[in-house]
C-alpha cells in the first residue's frame, strides 16, 4: 500500500539547514523486511538527491552487488534469515565490496546487537525511526569527502599519516592501537622491503615513519638506514627497539635520525604517543592514557542546543572520554553535547565533552585508523560520573547486556 500523502508530508521537511552539497543521484541501497520502512526511507532519499534501490532481504542485496555498487548501503540489522549484520560482515571481508560504508538500522539500542554491527565492520549507526536530518548527514558527509581533484586532502591528512613498521603481532595491537585511539591514521609494514614500497607510493600522505630495528633483520641499522634515504630528510623517523643496543647503535641512531632509540620494552605505549605528538607539534586533547572498557550503546550529539541530534554508536569508554564510530565527526577542539545510554539508567544521559580528535569516512584501503571521533568528557553530572566510573571497574562488563 503507498504512503498517504499527509503521512510523507509529515516526515519530509521542505528545508534542510544547512543545505546539502548537490548530489548526482547516486544510488543508496535499503535492506530491510518491512515494506513501509523501505518506502519511507526512498521517499527522503529522494528528497535528497539520491536514488534509492530496495530489497526486502540480506540475499537479494549481496546478489544485486554482483552487478551494480552503490555509493552507500543502509541494511537493517534485525532480518530473517539472514541478519543484516551477518551481511555488512560478508561486504566488508570482500576486497572488491568492502570500501562501500554500511549505515545499520534498527529499532533495538540493545548492546549486544550495537556490538554485532561493531564486530560485523558497520561504519555507522541510525536508530529507527529514521530521521530525515540524521540521515542528510550521512548522504552529506560523503559528498563532501569525494576526493578533491587537487589532492588538496590529502595534504590535509598527512600530518595524521603515519608508517609503522613492525613485525610483531603483541606491538602492532598495542602501540600501534593507542596510535589509531590517538586518531592517527597507520599504515603497517612488516619489514624493510614493505615499506619502501610504502614510502615510494605514499611519500606525499605522510607524516613520520616509526621503526623498529628488529622488523629490519639482520642489518636493522643499516636498513633502517635506507629508510631515511628514502625520505631524505623530509619526514621525521623515529627508531625503537625491543632488545638492549650497544652505545654505538644508540650514538649512529641519534646522528641519523636526530632523535634517541626509543625501547619501546620499557617504555609505555603513551610515552612513545607523546613523543610522535611533540615531534608533529600536534596539539590534542589525550583520552588515551585513562583506562579503556568495552562499552557499546548509541550515542547522540550536536554541537548546539538547537542543532538537531547527530547518531553513532559508542564501542568503548574510560573515565576520561568515550569513543564514537560515525561517519559525521566534529572537527578536533569542537564542544559537543551527547546522549548516552547507559542500560542501568531509565533514561539517556546528557553529557558534555569536546572532541580530541576525528577520522571522517574515507577510503582506508592503505592507511587503519578508527573512524570517527575521540571525545573528552568536560561536564558529568554526579550520576554519569558514578556510573562511568563503576563501568571501568568492572572491566566493561554489564549486566544489563
Amino acid at each position: 500500500m503507498p504512503i498517504p500523502p499527509q503521512v510523507a508530508r509529515s516526515i519530509m521537511p521542505f528545508v534542510i539547514d544547512p543545505p546539502l552539497r548537490p548530489g548526482n543521484g547516486e544510488a543508496v541501497f535499503i535492506v530491510d523486511d518491512m515494506k513501509t520502512i523501505r518506502e519511507l526511507v526512498s521517499l527522503q532519499l529522494e528528497h535528497l538527491g539520491c536514488q534509492p534501490v530496495a530489497f526486502e532481504s540480506a540475499e537479494q542485496c549481496l546478489e544485486a552487488l554482483t552487478t551494480r555498487e552503490p555509493r552507500l548501503i543502509l541494511m537493517d540489522l534485525v532480518m530473517d534469515p539472514m541478519r543484516g549484520d551477518e551481511c555488512c560482515q560478508k561486504i566488508k571481508e570482500n576486497q572488491r565490496f568492502a570500501h562501500i560504508p554500511i549505515v545499520m538500522l534498527t529499532g533495538t539500542d540493545a548492546a549486544p546487537e550495537i556490538m554485532h554491527s561493531w564486530r560485523a565492520g558497520a561504519d555507522d549507526y541510525l536508530p529507527k525511526p529514521i530521521r530525515l536530518p540524521q540521515l542528510a548527514s550521512k548522504i552529506e558527509a560523503l559528498r563532501t569527502l569525494l576526493p578533491a581533484p587537487d589532492g588538496s586532502q590529502t595534504r590535509t591528512l598527512s600530518r595524521r599519516r603515519l608508517v609503522y613498521v613492525e613485525n610483531r603481532l603483541f606491538y602492532r595491537t598495542r602501540l600501534g592501537g593507542a596510535l589509531e585511539h590517538a586518531g592517527f591514521q597507520i599504515r603497517y609494514c612488516k619489514d624493510g622491503s614493505e615499506a619502501l614500497r610504502a614510502l615510494a607510493t605514499h611519500h606525499d600522505e605522510i607524516g613520520l615513519l616509526l621503526c623498529d630495528l628488529g622488523a629490519m633483520g639482520a642489518d636493522g641499522f643499516e636498513g633502517a638506514r635506507r629508510l631515511c634515504a628514502q625520505v631524505a630528510g623530509k619526514t621525521p623517523v623515529l627508531l625503537m627497539t625491543a632488545s638492549d643496543p650497544p652505545p654505538e647503535i644508540q650514538s649512529a641512531v641519534q646522528e641519523l635520525t636526530g632523535h634517541e632509540l626509543l625501547n619501546k620494552r620499557f617504555l609505555p605505549a603513551e610515552s612513545i604517543l607523546a613523543k610522535v605528538n611533540s615531534l608533529l607539534n600536534r596539539a590534542t586533547l589525550d583520552v588515551r592514557p585513562h583506562e579503556r572498557v568495552p562499552f557499546f550503546s548509541v550515542v547522540e550529539f550536536r554541537a548546539n542546543p538547537n542543532d538537531d541530534w547527530l547518531s553513532g554508536f559508542a564501542y568503548d569508554i574510560s573515565t576520561g572520554g568515550i569513543f564514537i564510530r560515525t561517519m559525521t565527526p566534529f572537527p578536533p577542539l569542537s564542544s559537543i553535547q551527547m546522549k548516552v545510554r547507559f542500560f542501568a539508567a531509565k533514561d539517556d544521559l546528557r553529557c558534555q565533552g569536546v572532541v580530541a580528535w576525528a577520522n571522517a569516512f574515507n577510503s582506508r584501503s592503505a592507511f587503519s585508523y578508527p573512524l570517527g571521533m575521540g571525545v573528552r568528557f568536560s561536564e558529568l553530572d554526579p550520576e554519569a560520573e558514578k556510573m562511568v566510573n563503576e563501568l571501568v571497574r568492572s572491566g566493561g562488563r554489564n549486566a544489563a547486556w
